[in-house]
């Protein structure tokens, strides 16, 4: 399809149902970035500005299936629930813990996976893939992206891998159904040189399944090829693998947020370093981070900001939108102080505010995207990994994968991603999902 200039002039006809198929195709792929176009979009759907006719007089209608910027399109949001119990992830992670001679009680794993919230009533998200693997202490992995290749390189390094895919369409190149990440399984074998994939599927009565190449991807792709990648601790070296949010553009009206969190974040953590030091001062004036946000140095205020800036953007990305409510509950002040001063932490309180379902299901998702987020940053900075923090060598302790990280530091990411979404609807912002298209 030739490429096509999004005017306003035609998003009008688009929304007035005077568009060629080829011109609101064009229009719908490109709302998938163009927030602008997105929500022009999206409110007219609401208000019913052209679902009031036959499909058949209005072409914008007849591609609407095109639409995909629905939360579930991204495929870490799916769930795999292909059997009739929806545990095909238990039974993958079970066989894996297994492989790595590790407690394998299925009914202790169900029990842990759904007091956790891992494990739903109607499936395990993607992003949840590997939490049983992760609690007994093996470092978890997730990727979009895949290839055979990639596979076949971990598990000739002594890896296990976990694949999302569509169950039916290993099955047959029709499925009846929506062919999307519906499922997981366990690859054992990326045999290049017969083009077969052998893997362990839950579902089925053999102890291996045997597959074409071709009929795999054609399974596999319905995830963005989603992998799930698993070894004991320290066996391979960490590379950080963030969303890409790149390519999201936000509104003008948003990007000042994005200032106010960093340094609200800072305040945050000022704040737990005071407590962790428990009054010894001398501890907290050696640490140089302990400072009001604008005394820190330019590229600490742009990390912060990158990474309160990238926590918004993640949040289009999964599905979410943010809306000025034009109800400030709480006026923004900057934390300063006068020369000789102590520092005294600020932050906003928002212990009151309660987030959308939606999004706290997300927290360990989130705060694990802050890490990957945070950690890609400081590699691309000079920053090592080093058994103890060292700012003037560039040394981090952190600089380890998020499923390594101590208990109270996964935590603080947890608290900290909450938080900075919290403050949101301090500022007078909401987060709200955007409107689900079938």
């Amino acid at each position: 399809m030739a490429k096509i200039y999004i005017s306003d002039e035609l998003l009008a006809l688009f929304l007035e149902g005077k568009t060629t198929v080829e011109e609101s195709a064009a229009i719908l792929a490109a709302a998938k970035d163009n927030l602008d176009i997105r929500y022009t979009i999206e409110t007219a759907l609401e208000d019913d500005m052209f679902w009031n006719t036959g499909v058949s007089e209005n072409p914008a209608k007849s591609v609407c299936k095109l639409y995909e910027m629905r939360s579930q399109e991204h495929p870490i949001l799916r769930l795999a629930a292909s059997s009739e119990t929806n545990d095909c992830v238990v039974r993958c992670e079970q066989y894996v813990l297994e492989v790595f001679d590790k407690e394998t009680q299925y009914e202790k794993l169900l029990h842990d996976a759904r007091q956790h919230d891992w494990l739903r009533k109607d499936g395990t998200p993607l992003y949840n893939i590997g939490r049983l693997l992760e609690m007994a202490q093996l470092s978890v992995a997730r990727r979009l992206d895949g290839t055979l290749e990639l596979l076949r390189r971990d598990l000739e390094g002594g890896c296990s891998v976990i694949v999302a895919l569509n169950a039916e369409r290993l099955k047959t190149a029709s499925p009846g159904t929506e062919a999307v990440a519906n499922h997981a399984v366990v690859v054992l074998c990326v045999n290049a040189s017969e083009g077969l994939v052998e893997i362990f599927d839950p579902q089925s009565t053999s102890e291996c399944d045997i597959y074409p190449f071709d009929e795999f991807l054609r399974a596999w792709e319905c995830s963005e090829n989603f992998w799930v990648s698993i070894v004991e601790r320290g066996v391979r070296p960490y590379v950080p693998h963030p969303e890409d949010v790149e390519h999201i553009k936000l509104d003008e009206d948003i990007m000042p947020i994005a200032d106010m969190l960093a340094e609200n974040a800072h305040e945050i953590w000022a704040v737990g370093r005071q407590k962790e030091a428990k009054g010894d001062s001398v501890k907290l004036d050696k640490d140089p981070y302990m400072k009001p946000f604008g005394e820190l140095s330019e590229e600490d205020r742009v990390s912060d900001y990158t990474t309160a800036l990238n926590t918004i953007k993640l949040l289009y990305k999964l599905g979410f939108k943010i809306t000025w409510e034009q109800r400030l509950l709480v006026q923004y002040v900057p934390n300063t102080r006068k020369a000789g001063e102590p520092y005294v932490p600020k932050p906003i309180s928002a212990d009151d505010v309660v987030l959308p379902e939606d999004v706290v299901q997300l927290t360990e998702y989130i705060a694990e995207n802050v890490h990957e987020d945070w950690s890609k940053d400081r590699i691309e900075k000079g920053w090592t990994y080093a058994p103890v923090t060292d700012k003037d060598k560039r040394e981090s302790a952190d600089l380890v994968p998020y499923c390594e990280l101590l208990d109270s530091e996964k935590e603080y990411d947890r608290k900290m991603a909450m938080n900075t979404l919290k403050v949101l609807y301090k500022l007078g912002y909401r987060i709200e999902k955007v409107t689900n298209f079938k």
